[in-house]
This record gives C-alpha cells, structure tokens and sequence, in this order.
C-alpha cells in the first residue's frame, strides 16, 4: 500500500501497519528501499475522492 500512498496520491510520509515498531516512513526512504517494480492504472477517476 505504499506505492499507491507516495506515487499515486502524492503522499509526504506513511506511517505503516506492516512494521513491527509502525514506524513513519518518509519518501525518501521509501525510494530507497524500493524493489520491486509497481505500475498503478485506474487510480485517476478516485483522486477526488482523496482531495486530490
């Protein structure tokens, strides 16, 4: 759920349930740890929906 989070919706920074400590993780060190290839398709008629 992060990559939607920061490259679909533009988020600053997530605080993710998926960590043990929850721990906030920022974009940058999302970029940093990202692996694995994501394409997001679809997300453009809900982004009213996010305010966005």
């Amino acid at each position: 759920m992060l990559h939607p989070a920061f490259e679909g919706l533009g988020a600053r920074s997530m605080t993710s349930g998926a960590l043990a400590d929850n721990a906030r993780l920022d974009r940058a060190g999302w970029e940093v740890h990202r692996t694995v290839p994501v394409e997001l398709h679809g997300l453009e008629p809900s982004l009213a929906l996010f305010g966005l």
